[in-house]
């Protein structure tokens, strides 16, 4: 019964990541290379398929990150493979503070110029404890630390470290759930900003504060705004590029110096297709072809 609630769990993480559309804003460079694992136990009750999908759109959501904000390349090998490592378990049900890292590390020594990327699906607890756990029926107030990451020096503009993230909803050892593909990837970005030596944010920080998103760097935010991997600010994208490629490449080089032409004329597109009508699709993808292409054509 677990095996079956799971695989129906998975295939709500195969939603597509909300891409940007069209041309590079900014001309690509370093590499961020990417290597997805899952957990056997994780794996063996899942359907592939979606795993597939899921790490393919992870990758894609941080290609668009790279191409419209940070002016970095994020690659992976080989996305049509679900690659397994057999993760040592907690010493209790759920794991405590950073252990799922910890353990990961140990089958998969940390490398230069590669991001080992864990998913997995244990609880993991800054103490190991879970409220839901303590007093059964309760409404409990522990939640699972979704994701922690040990970045390493970046070497000639390539990135290395190691991140763990959890897929499991809930601390509850009889809770199934699973997370959303979209909390997924909020953490999947975070992670991934430390691997880019960027620092937690707190809610005093400008970019915590700024509407309608924050930084995805935001630990916590003002009230009412949230967090989105697609928002890094000026000052975080500085941040990032100065480790990698020193302060005289601090900002992202243009690839299109008529991107704000481009961005309406695409919204024009979208707005007149029609969505989500039948067609809609194809209509769209015409109107971009014959009128806005040509504006970012490299």
């Amino acid at each position: 019964m677990k095996k079956i609630l799971l695989a129906m769990a998975l295939a709500l993480l195969g939603v597509q990541a909300a891409h940007a559309n069209g041309e590079l804003r900014y001309n690509t460079e370093g590499k961020v290379l990417i290597r997805f694992w899952f957990d056997e136990v994780f794996v063996g009750s899942a359907q592939r398929s979606n795993l597939i999908t899921m790490q393919k759109d992870l990758l894609a959501a941080m290609q668009d990150v790279g191409k419209h904000s940070l002016g970095m390349k994020f690659e992976s090998a080989d996305l049509n493979t679900i690659y397994t490592v057999r993760l040592p378990p907690p010493r209790g049900v759920r794991f405590a503070q950073s252990e799922s890292l910890t353990n990961f590390m140990r089958v998969r020594a940390p490398r230069d110029g590669v991001v080992d990327v864990l998913i997995h699906n244990y609880g993991n607890t800054p103490t190991g404890t879970c409220d839901y756990d303590i007093v059964p029926g309760g409404t409990g107030s522990t939640e699972n630390t979704w994701g922690w990451s040990l970045p390493r020096a970046p070497v000639n503009g390539a990135a290395g470290g190691s991140i763990a993230i959890t897929a499991k909803a809930s601390c509850s050892a009889s809770s199934t759930q699973l997370r959303s593909f979209g909390a997924i990837l909020d953490t999947f970005a975070h992670e991934l900003g430390h691997v880019l030596q960027l620092p937690d944010f707190g809610s005093t920080y400008a970019s915590c504060k700024t509407r309608p998103s924050a930084s995805v760097m935001c630990q916590t935010t003002a009230s009412g705004i949230r967090r989105s991997y697609k928002t890094w600010f000026l000052a975080d994208v500085r941040i990032v590029r100065t480790a990698f490629f020193g302060a005289n490449r601090r900002n992202p080089v243009l690839a299109c110096y008529e991107w704000s032409s481009y961005q309406a004329c695409d919204t024009n597109c979208v707005n007149g297709a029609g969505f989500p009508n039948p067609g809609a699709t194809e209509l769209y993808n015409a109107c971009r072809v014959q009128q806005c292409n040509n504006i970012c054509s490299n």
